[in-house]
């Protein structure tokens, strides 16, 4: 695909959030708060069905609202709801949501059906939202790309229709000093790998560099990296990157719980969370350059 092409499907697409599966998202939520991370209370997401009633969408999640991006850890709590993830859990735990923003679902499916994307119809869902400085409902419409529990994740775009209630004051201020989400490293077979680096082009990620270790591709404010591994059996996500303030404050919260930690070779400190989210969480201190400019940096994948 050129350039031209995947700028014209892209439009003004990012990294809107990502979303992990977790066996038990109170336990999930306890863990996170210890770590210094503030979380939106618990939510259920309900659907408008075919025939125009609101149902239960089988879901139950909190939020790691961030300055870019957020986190969303998410439990299948009906499986016969129609939740399109609800088989997700019996394959993997962890990153299983990819999802792309947009300020028109209808452009932005229009645009993906032009290329001839295999997606659903647009639906319209919402959680309740009951914080201390907001209440109401937040209201998002969403497609999302043909899926099966094997991917490497669920291809989605998102359309909040409800701006004002998703960062409502205070929950982007965490005790930890998490800043941004600025990136996520997917790992597999070559051809395997390729392939998903292709999809997630086609979808609206901007390819920034390709070389014997991988692909880079932006999605905007972030860096996604498609590391090569010929010993890999497929394509998994295999690391979250996130930005910091300071990570002594971190360090310190992973010490009182008794988490793995490690300092990576850019100064990140790397957080064993493989029991937990299926992969570790990287965070790096964050540059003034950085904080100016709102851009990842465009490191190589690890060897």
């Amino acid at each position: 695909m050129t350039n031209q092409t995947s700028a014209a499907l892209q439009g003004n697409l990012g990294l809107d959030h990502v979303g992990f599966i977790v066996r038990d998202v109170a336990a999930t939520h306890a863990l996170l708060a210890q770590l210094g991370f503030t979380l939106t209370r618990r939510a259920d997401h309900t659907r408008v069905d075919a025939n125009g009633k609101v149902v239960s969408a089988g879901s139950a999640q909190h939020s790691i609202m961030l300055q870019d991006g957020y986190i969303e850890l998410m439990q299948i709590t009906d499986a016969t709801a129609g939740h399109p993830l609800a088989a997700a859990a019996q394959t993997r735990l962890g990153l299983h949501v990819l999802a792309l923003g947009t300020g028109d679902a209808q452009a932005s499916h229009a645009r993906c059906t032009a290329q001839g994307l295999n997606i659903s119809p647009v639906a319209n869902w919402s959680r309740p939202v009951d914080e201390a400085s907001a209440k109401g409902l937040a209201q998002f419409a969403f497609f999302g790309a043909a899926w099966s529990p094997s991917d490497p994740s669920f291809l989605c775009w998102v359309q909040h229709l409800t701006p004002g209630l998703l960062r409502p004051p205070g929950l982007t201020s965490h005790a930890n000093g998490a800043l941004r989400l600025t990136g996520i490293d997917f790992t597999g077979p070559t051809d395997a790998a390729l392939v998903w680096a292709q999809q997630l082009i086609r979808s609206g990620g901007t390819q920034v560099r390709q070389d014997a270790s991988g692909v880079g591709i932006s999605l905007q404010p972030a860096l996604i990296r498609i590391c090569l591994d010929a010993a890999a059996q497929r394509v998994l996500p295999t690391a979250l990157h996130f930005e910091v303030a300071d990570i002594a404050v971190l360090q310190g919260r992973c010490a009182a719980l008794g988490l793995t930690t490690q300092h990576g070779p850019d100064g990140s400190l790397v957080i064993d969370l493989q029991a937990e989210f299926g992969m570790p969480w990287s965070c790096k201190p964050a540059s003034h350059e950085n904080l100016q400019t709102q851009q990842p940096e465009p490191l190589p994948c690890p060897s």
